[in-house]
């Protein structure tokens, strides 16, 4: 048989009636608390027993007043057993008619300051870290839309994991709000519910927060090679049919801007750019995204930024039923063709004279769903 254990202790350190009530399930079943810390606690085996456990957060005092205080206590029945971190004391008490340990209020919500304020910084930074991110990839990067369909799956995951700790978050706060509501009250903080659902919390807080980092971890270390895709899945035109004139022998690849990197959000991407030794260049870009609402968005930050590329730049819609959106930019330097249809996105950028509005058939098959 067993004589000690280690197990994940329930979460709500603020609110005590959480670890109490474990307590006292454990002691009936012959198992008492020898040591906790942030996260694991140890318990030694001992004989079967109903008694009351108080969980008292304690605060620094000289070691002459903390062995009278003890003093005190065990002489009104209350044994001390281990503490909690450096905040927590942990006392039990087999008789039921003994009185309760803590009769100050005043002196009860002093001590209990120190762990509500470490709750709060807690709740907020779980609260906050997914707002903060959001707003980093939003004034930070010049295309924001492009960072989300961008995300690798890692850094995908850890947004996600984000999201879910703010909820956690809210929780913690809301707690803790109660907390210092029944403080100011002069009242104990009360715990309502179950101490394995607080653990279950607990558990699903450290799952979560040891996966954010791990997945921001591996978002830092993997890497892909640089792999022209499939060109059957990826919705561009060849520079051949843009440039009869040449074959593929002629056109160079800039691999500076070459981006072939798929996405849970984008399966299918490609960004290059293609030049001859004439001076003449082509830049090709092709998106293929998990949804057409997507789609659409990332067709209407491409056109801003071609604007912004080229301001003065003259814009002609085209109106075609194979496309749902399309539209021709054009200048005395070259010109920029831009569609999109479904899920697709597809545009192409020259910088010397050519029809593109020519090659309606070729951006159309292009785009095709089933290419």
């Amino acid at each position: 048989m067993r004589k000690k254990k280690y197990v994940l202790r329930p979460l709500e350190l603020w609110l005590p009636g959480a670890i109490e009530q474990w307590l006292e399930e454990e002691a009936a079943r012959g198992w008492y608390l020898t040591d906790c810390g942030p996260r694991l606690a140890k318990l030694e085996r001992r004989e079967p027993a109903a008694c009351r456990v108080r969980v008292q957060p304690c605060r620094p005092e000289p070691e002459e007043r903390w062995k009278e205080r003890f003093a005190a206590c065990e002489a009104m029945g209350w044994v001390f057993a281990a503490s909690i971190t450096t905040d927590f004391e942990v006392f039990y008490c087999g008789d039921p008619t003994a009185p309760e340990l803590q009769t100050d209020p005043v002196a009860w919500g002093w001590a209990w300051e120190k762990p509500l304020r470490r709750a709060k910084w807690e709740g907020l930074f779980c609260l906050l870290l997914f707002p903060v991110l959001a707003a980093l990839s939003l004034f930070l990067d010049d295309s924001p839309l492009e960072f989300l369909l961008s995300m690798t799956v890692p850094l995908l995951a850890s947004y996600l994991i984000a999201l879910l700790l703010a909820v956690y978050g809210v929780r913690e706060l809301l707690a803790v709000r109660r907390a210092r509501r029944a403080l100011a009250a002069g009242l104990t903080p009360e715990f309502r519910g179950n101490w394995r659902k607080s653990r279950r919390w607990w558990r699903l807080f450290a799952l979560l927060y040891a996966a954010y980092w791990l997945v921001c971890g591996l978002g830092g270390l993997l890497w892909w090679e640089l792999a022209e895709p499939d060109a059957l899945t990826v919705p561009v035109v060849s520079v051949t049919t843009l440039a009869p004139d040449s074959g593929p022998e002629d056109w160079e690849i800039d691999f500076d801007s070459f981006n072939g990197r798929e996405s849970p959000l984008r399966p299918a991407h490609l960004e290059l750019r293609r030049y001859d030794g004439g001076g003449r260049e082509i830049c090709l870009t092709g998106d293929r995204l998990c949804a057409a609402f997507l789609a659409g968005a990332a067709y209407r930050e491409k056109l801003a930024e071609q604007k912004k590329l080229w301001p003065d730049a003259a814009e002609t819609p085209i109106a075609d039923s194979r496309f749902d959106e399309a539209v021709l930019l054009e200048t005395g330097e070259g010109a920029c063709f831009l569609a999109r249809r479904g899920r697709a996105v597809t545009s192409a950028r020259v910088n010397f004279p050519v029809d593109l509005a020519a090659h309606l058939d070729d951006f159309a098959a292009a785009l095709a769903e089933g290419k």
